[in-house]
């Protein structure tokens, strides 16, 4: 078995582990749950690793985008030059066909703060959760659209 196989292999099973999670409490009884417990916490642990290492790879993955994107604008520009230094505005290939052709102009925003008010897009309101939160739970306010839930118990995991 070769190594691509082998990481098919692990990544199918990685896959199967993350989707199947609904099941997890029904191996947990009264001689085991300890046990259980504390190899579901660790497997929390691993998992919010894995979270984190799944971030900071987008975060990388987008920052190459932005780098492909903008060497697709300089590509672009080099065929602009090229065509127009030796005067062609059509190139015609097997697979595609190259022309040049003139735009409408194009605005471009120098200093933002002189642009008058009546171009700019007012955002719509947005709730102050905190503070609805506060308003109904600590002052009592009943406020219509709005309703108190039950609360919820919460499991707190501290590493060592």
């Amino acid at each position: 078995m070769g190594v691509n196989s082998n990481l098919d292999t692990i990544r199918r099973l990685r896959g199967q582990l993350e989707a199947d999670v609904e099941g997890l409490s029904d191996g947990i009884n009264k001689e085991n749950f300890k046990t259980a417990c504390l190899e579901l916490a660790d497997e929390v642990a691993e998992r919010e690793c894995t979270v984190a290492a799944l971030k900071q790879r987008i975060a990388e993955l987008q920052e190459r985008k932005s780098r492909v994107e903008a060497s697709v604008e300089t590509i672009r520009d080099v065929i602009l030059q090229a065509m127009s230094i030796n005067e062609q505005n059509s190139i015609k290939g097997d697979l595609v066909t190259l022309s040049i052709s003139d735009r409408d102009p194009s605005v471009h925003i120098i200093d933002e703060s002189k642009i008058p008010a009546r171009f700019f897009k007012q955002p719509a309101p947005e709730l102050d959760k905190k503070e609805l939160t506060r308003a109904v739970l600590k002052d009592g306010e009943v406020i219509d659209g709005t309703e108190v839930g039950n609360g919820k118990i919460v499991l707190t995991i501290r590493r060592k």
